[in-house]
């Protein structure tokens, strides 16, 4: 899976920062934008933020239309990738 986009739980685990869980990903799937989803009282450093390779963040609970723009934004600044085919056959019919 190489994905375009993860939204990921500032807080989502108890053994890894948000932090060491963006650098993971990111090591996975370097071409991944990574959109830190923070809590009201989160704080975030932002030059660990930008070193970990998050590309943004937002505070929950967040304004849709914020959301959707940031989403827009990170598809759109995204890598374009080829999507190959497996080659398949067609077999002609005869009647």
């Amino acid at each position: 899976v190489n994905p375009e986009i993860v939204f990921l739980d500032f807080n989502l685990s108890e053994k890894f920062t948000g932090y060491e869980l963006t650098s993971k990903i990111k090591e996975l799937s370097p071409s991944a934008r990574v959109l830190l989803l923070l809590g009201t009282f989160d704080t975030v450093d932002d030059l660990a933020m930008e070193k970990c390779g998050a590309s943004d963040k937002i505070v929950k609970p967040f304004d849709s239309n914020k959301f959707i723009a940031i989403c827009k934004r990170l598809a759109d600044t995204a890598p374009v990738e080829e999507v190959k085919y497996p080659e398949t056959k067609i077999e002609e019919f005869t009647t």
